[in-house]
């Protein structure tokens, strides 16, 4: 017994030890995540003004905010409507009104952290005014907020009793609590109704739905209260039972009826039909105090000129992609678009629509007479276009009247057209109203010439836009529009125009197109046409089919699955009856599917370069700061000789840890002088909500409104403003990189992720993106403009199979990414979770090298995704530095991604394009540089200013090491202790 004794105590001790040894290594290979874990990632907010982007905050919303309806002039509220007090009394309804309940940003990498910073405009506060927002130290956040309403306190106070925030949950991987509807029954409103109608005649409903990463958008409703029953027969982006109750005894009870809609998605919104809603508002996520101008917007101190950005159609099913569009709760379902292959379960989704999504489809659908035929009125009993759309792509209301016209074109009106014409259209717009001054928003669509089993061509095309300055009433401007005759090709990759070859590409065809001016994508103000006189091929030296037919990179297959026997019935303007989409049987993967990791040799090489040689190179100074001569000449010109010498002297190791340990950071290059450089989330600004923990709380960077929002604004200037200052804030809070804007498309309302992007439109999704990297560029910011490409689909998108054809692919996923290149110079790419095809974006040498850097000339960095090892078994490192993937986002910032590991680190191309990856981080970085020291020369006034200085980022708060240390020297203490008493001890007793 007493030997039993020995071997526990030793065994103990040994466990003990080796708990602790254990432990000691996790938290170094660990260290650097644990510490912004537990105190954030360092960053010095002392210097942080946010005054400007406060401000900034509150235009883009006010200029987001889209007028869907105003009956009789409900909105604004007159001055008659005001109290005693002088505030304009109201009964708010909804539980999505109150401060738990109201949505100012979705959720993920691309929300925010406004309510953890405590700094918060309610819509709450924005109606009765709340005090101005101060942190521990006294320095104000918020400016106070004047409110000019009274609302009625019991209904909020019911609501909040009822369920005072949304239920926390992991929102990555569960979509309830998150989707739970949380508006409670009848029952709990009527009790309060005649005390709210006794308080005003004017009564709000909110009505809110959320969005965020991970997942897309149910197909039922699933309710917080277990007394409400799940409703199978509803999808969570049209009312509720309980809130179509509602609705009728609001209408039922009060004078005037205002609907304020707060979605991260385009809903159902047929309910505004009613004669009994008098106004309604869609106010997307307004940030962290954008609901001031929700107010503001109700009182008439700011006239509403947002347009939508999305096709709001009476019936979602009537959409092209609704067959094949999420549903983030089922897999092969008869209502979930996403499928899984019959002999292995992995995911795959088919973008059967082609090009014809949003007003594309609904507009195109109407030319051809689809919604009058048979099919349309057996399938969803309708007649005609005002049927099926309620509100159209680029529309919205004002409080002010406008006349526009066409001025003057150049070339005239019937003019015949080359492809590299420039064609000018004035536009004279005038507020025709007699009080109310406001801004309009000129649209230029184009219409191609069609012909039956031709190139697919899109009826209605946004061509143009510009928004007026505020005009006063009778007061005109002239906006003048251009555009390039080429900006209305269309890709032919069957050569179906007989033009292109069979190697595909860009065609002119031949006829007439039309060019309209419109109120919104449907409603025609004027016109002028034009001709080509024969067909041609556009930038045939530079594209061709990469994707489709024999332009597929070896080992790949085509993306529009006809290499695999998909057997995909894509939707043709040919015979849209017949092939409309609608819910497949799920298949087998096929034989000649790509493995992963599989490697393209087109960047083979013989021999390696030769690394670590002695140079003087260096990118900072000793001193810390940086070396500008060298920068800004490696910022001017990617192939400069010096960068050669420059890569020569980095270590082998170097380059490995530059592409491996790319996470919220580009990792620090010792042997010259780069310091680590920190990047964050986006893009409603930049944030820390992914890895930070506690250290969130601490994040005081301006919440803007979501992307949706600013693309309402239909502004590129404010477009731009918003980069410039989230640039200057990266700046002053020792930021250089942002994970942000993103340009990936609305592609259905049931995509989970659409707060984050702008658009269904692929022009206006790019030029505000564009405008967006620029700005934040010449402020020192560089973007990685996300996800490149196909991403829209979030559930199972690691991985997703995306199937399309490749002209969809180039006229409507790649074009807001094309712009974002071209017009916005943008320097950094992050490449998606998801395969285009059946290859990983980040793997697809045809994306990355082909069409990004070769037919775009795109200059800079590609970083996947957020790489963990759970990931890496598809986003395969050889693969993807062969494609031209440069960095992975490893969000545990080791100096390995688990235990994935190239194949071998002394092949000489493994090591060529891992030198490749470093300069184009490096050049990514030097590029900004040299941007912003050239904005500087003449910056934009009224906007604040980053400067020239270091980029270095700050070491998060390591401060817990001394309590390990600690906990290791008791420990240490404490087996010696035990040893002693145990044995020492012991054996001096039994010798007594």
């Amino acid at each position: 017994m007493k030997r039993l004794g020995k071997i526990l105590t030793i065994a103990g001790m040994v466990v003990l030890a080796g708990a602790v040894t254990a432990a000691n290594i996790v938290a170094s290979q660990f260290s650097e995540i644990i510490s912004i874990y537990l105190g954030g990632f360092g960053n010095d907010f002392s210097k942080l003004d946010t005054t400007a982007g406060n401000a900034l905050c509150q235009e883009i919303e006010g200029e987001g905010i889209v007028l869907l309806k105003n009956e009789g002039d409900a909105l604004p509220l007159k001055e008659k409507e005001q109290n005693a007090d002088g505030k304009f009394p109201v009964a708010v309804f909804g539980w999505g009104a109150t401060n738990g309940g109201f949505i100012t940003s979705g959720s993920g990498s691309g929300g925010s952290a406004e309510r953890g910073a405590g700094k918060l405009v309610t819509l709450l506060g924005a109606l009765k005014g709340q005090e101005a927002m101060k942190d521990s130290e006294g320095k104000e956040l918020l400016p106070k907020v004047d409110g000019k309403f009274a609302y009625y306190e019991p209904l909020i106070e019911m609501y909040q009793d009822y369920k005072s925030g949304r239920d926390a949950t992991n929102y990555w991987t569960a979509a309830y609590p998150f989707f739970n509807l949380i508006e409670p029954s009848i029952d709990k409103v009527n009790p309060l109704v005649e005390g709210a109608k006794a308080f005003a005649n004017t009564a709000f409903v909110v009505i809110s739905r959320v969005g965020g990463e991970g997942q897309d958008i149910p197909r039922i409703q699933k309710k917080f209260d277990p007394s409400q029953s799940t409703d199978y027969s509803r999808s969570y982006l049209e009312l509720s039972t309980e809130e179509e109750d509602l609705l009728a005894v609001v209408k039922s009870n009060f004078d005037k009826v205002v609907v304020i809609v707060n979605a991260c998605n385009a809903m159902d919104l047929s309910f505004l039909e009613d004669d009994g809603i008098d106004a309604a508002i869609s106010v997307s996520g307004g940030g962290q105090s954008g609901a001031v101008s929700i107010a503001k917007v109700l009182t008439g101190e700011i006239n509403p000129s947002g347009k939508t950005v999305d096709t709001y159609a009476y019936d979602l099913t009537t959409a092209a992609t609704y067959a094949n569009a999420p549903d983030c709760r089922e897999i092969n379902g008869k209502t979930g678009g996403e499928r899984a292959y019959t002999n292995d379960g992995s995911a795959y989704i088919d973008y059967a629509e082609g090009i014809y999504n949003g007003y594309r489809w609904y507009e195109t659908a109407d030319a051809e007479g689809f919604w009058g035929s048979s099919f349309a009125k057996d399938k969803w009993n309708v007649e005609k276009y005002e049927d099926v759309v309620q509100y159209p792509f680029g529309f919205g209301k004002s409080y002010s009247t406008f006349h526009s016209e066409i001025l003057s074109v150049s070339p005239s009106s019937n003019s015949e057209l080359t492809p590299e014409d420039e064609v000018t259209v004035n536009v004279k717009v005038t507020n025709t109203s007699e009080k109310v001054s406001g801004k309009e928003v000129v649209q230029l669509y184009f219409t191609p010439p069609y012909t039956k089993g031709g190139v697919e061509k899109s009826a209605v095309n946004l061509l143009a836009y510009g928004k007026t300055k505020l005009l006063e009433p009778k007061e005109s401007e002239t906006v003048t529009l251009t555009f390039k005759v080429k900006d209305m090709r269309s890709y032919d990759n069957y050569n179906r125009s007989l033009v292109v070859g069979s190697d595909g590409g860009y065609v002119l065809e031949k006829g007439d197109y039309n060019i309209s001016l419109r109120s919104d994508s449907h409603t025609v103000i004027s016109s002028v046409n034009y001709k080509v006189a024969a067909s041609v091929e556009v930038e045939g030296e530079k594209v061709k089919n990469r994707f489709s037919e024999d332009g597929v990179t070896k080992g790949d297959v085509a993306i529009d699955g006809t290499t695999t026997k998909e057997n995909i019935v894509y939707l043709s303007r040919d015979n849209f009856a017949n092939t409309f989409p609608y819910p497949q049987s799920p298949r087998k993967k096929a034989d000649n599917y790509p493995q992963n990791g599989w490697l393209t040799h087109l960047r083979d090489v013989d021999s390696a370069p030769v690394q670590g040689k002695a140079g003087n190179l260096k990118l900072y100074n000793d001193d810390g700061k940086l070396n500008l001569d060298l920068v800004l000449e490696l910022g001017k010109d990617y192939n400069d000789p010096k960068f050669e010498e420059l890569l020569n002297q980095i270590t082998p190791d170097e380059l490995y840890g530059v592409v491996q340990g790319a996470g919220f950071r580009t990792k620090a290059i010792p042997s010259i002088n780069k310091s680590e450089h920190m990047d964050l989330d986006g893009p409603s600004g930049l944030n820390q909500e992914v890895n930070a923990g506690a250290g969130s709380s601490s994040t005081l960077w301006t919440s803007f409104p979501v992307q949706t929002a600013i693309a309402q604004s239909w502004n590129n200037d404010i477009a731009y403003r918003f980069g410039l200052v989230v640039g200057y804030e990266g700046y002053a809070t020792g930021v250089a990189g942002w994970y942000a804007p993103a340009a990936n498309i609305h592609r259905s309302p049931f995509d989970g992720r659409n707060f984050e992007y702008y658009s269904e439109d692929p022009l206006l999704s790019g030029k505000m993106c564009a405008q967006t990297v620029k700005g934040a560029t010449n402020n020192g910011l560089y973007c990685y403009v996300k996800h490149f490409a196909v991403n829209e689909t979030e559930l199972k998108r690691e991985g997703l199979t995306t199937w399309l054809n490749e002209q969809s692919l180039r006229e409507i996923y790649l074009r807001g990414f094309e712009i974002a290149v071209k017009e916005g110079g943008a320097n950094a790419i992050m490449s998606a979770f998801n395969r285009v095809g059946a290859t990983w974006a980040g793997g697809n040498y045809s994306l990355l090298t082909g069409v990004l850097r070769e037919e775009w000339g795109f200059l800079g960095s590609v970083l996947t995704d957020y790489a963990l090892e759970a990931q890496m078994s598809i986003m395969d490192l050889d693969q993807g530095v062969r494609a031209g993937n440069d960095m992975w986002l490893n969000g545990l910032r080791t100096a390995t991604i688990g235990n994935a590991k190239f194949k071998n680190q002394n092949d000489p191309t493994t090591l060529n394009c891992a030198r490749i990856a470093t300069k184009n981080m490096l050049y990514t970085f030097c590029n900004t540089v040299y941007r912003q020291s050239e904005y500087l020369k003449n910056p934009l006034p009224n906007t604040p200013v980053s400067k020239l200085e270091s980029k270095a980022a700050a070491s998060a708060n390591n401060s817990w090491i001394w309590i390990l240390v600690a906990l290791d020297s008791l420990t240490a203490v404490g087996i010696g202790i035990w040893a002693y008493l145990a044995f020492i001890r012991k054996k001096k007793n039994l010798e007594q």
